[in-house]
């Protein structure tokens, strides 16, 4: 009996440790979870108040843009807040832009191709100083030209105006995440598809910069000292981008410095504009169905993320870094469902800036 007693004991004390060692996973279980929530719900709030910070110019706190020109050094446009390049485009942009995009509607039978000339900040301003007429001169030709009823032009620029959002970088010439969102619900619609509400995009903000437009103005010729003690002071810019929700955090993409395909978090790709320089392209993973193959540059990078819960996979091709025959081996058994074309307006359809799309156009510019 006593041999019994032991072994009835034995098992109470095992089962006993087994309970003890659950019980307590469980609580561990639970306290980590209220803690990883107490600190998520501090890293929202205290990305709540680096954005309270900026306002809907970039600007700190109650600061609004200048509307006093102090210089205009060549092709550029100074104000104290901020720097301008006035718009110009080539005779054959035009053309160029539409041959190409005839070339990926040939490869890509009866799917819709939608051509994006980004807009300039200077559009948005009050004065353009003459930019407006142009693009719209611009936009007017592209459609007057354009045959094919499956390629489609976007124009984001009225949206654009009509935004309270800071979508422009005062230092860089470029669009912020906030204007990219203009130009992905131009495509969605042109595409037949529902955008959604900017507010269903997570908020992120990383460290403010200084942008590209400081030094190109600097290399005007007739940029002065007077000048550069007002460029120098010029605030810099808050880097913006925005996530879907449901977005998945990571993303394929291909390292020309590294001669290999990676995978990582979109969030550190984000915070360096995205896709880097040197990368020939990314897969942008989904929540939607179907493929978007997006042919661009640094706009079409900052645009590519909204379109994530609309198709299974976003391809973006750097239209500037990959080669052409890289591009076709690539894409050549991938059953795309959309093609977007989205470039700089004063850059799309120049050779010079398009190397990818260059081998599928003959040298007179049609379609090959």
């Amino acid at each position: 009996m006593s041999s019994e007693n032991s072994v009835i004991k034995n098992i109470m004390i095992v089962i006993a440790f087994v309970v003890g060692i659950f019980l307590l996973g469980l609580v561990s279980f639970y306290v980590n979870r209220m803690m990883s929530g107490e600190a998520k719900r501090k890293q929202t709030e205290e990305k709540e108040a680096i954005r309270k910070e900026f306002n809907q110019y970039g600007l700190l706190g109650n600061e609004v843009l200048s509307k006093k020109v102090l210089y205009e050094p060549g092709n550029y446009v100074i104000y104290s807040d901020r720097i301008l390049k006035k718009l110009s485009i080539s005779e054959e942009s035009a053309q160029g832009a539409l041959s190409r995009a005839q070339a990926l509607s040939e490869m890509f039978p009866e799917k819709p191709v939608v051509v994006l000339p980004v807009p300039k900040r200077i559009m948005t301003e009050e004065r353009s100083f003459g930019s407006r007429d142009i693009y719209d001169g611009f936009i007017k030709n592209l459609r007057s030209h354009n045959d094919n009823k499956n390629i489609r032009i976007a124009d984001p620029s009225k949206k654009l105006e009509q935004s309270s959002e800071f979508t422009y970088f005062r230092t860089k010439d470029g669009w912020t995440m906030n204007g990219a969102y203009y130009g992905y619900r131009e495509v969605m619609s042109l595409l037949g598809g529902e955008s959604l509400g900017l507010e269903q995009f997570i908020y992120f903000q990383s460290n403010d910069f200084s942008g590209g437009l400081k030094n190109d103005c600097r290399a005007a010729k007739d940029f002065t000292p007077e000048m550069e003690e007002v460029v120098d002071v010029i605030p810099r810019d808050p880097f913006v981008y925005r996530v879907s929700r449901g977005f998945k955090d990571y993303e394929t993409y291909y390292d020309k410095k590294a001669e290999k395909e990676l995978k990582g978090p979109v969030i550190s790709l984000l915070s360096q504009g995205i896709v880097g320089d040197g990368i020939d392209y990314a897969v942008l993973e989904g929540n939607g169905s179907g493929i978007l193959l997006i042919v661009g540059d640094g706009e079409s990078k900052m645009m590519a993320p909204y379109f994530t819960e609309h198709y299974e996979k976003v391809i973006l091709i750097d239209v500037g870094e990959c080669k052409t025959d890289d591009f076709t081996s690539m894409i050549s058994d991938i059953k795309v469902d959309a093609v977007v074309i989205a470039q700089a307006v004063d850059k799309i359809g120049l050779s010079a800036y398009s190397k990818t799309l260059n081998g599928l156009v003959k040298k007179d510019g049609s379609s090959d």
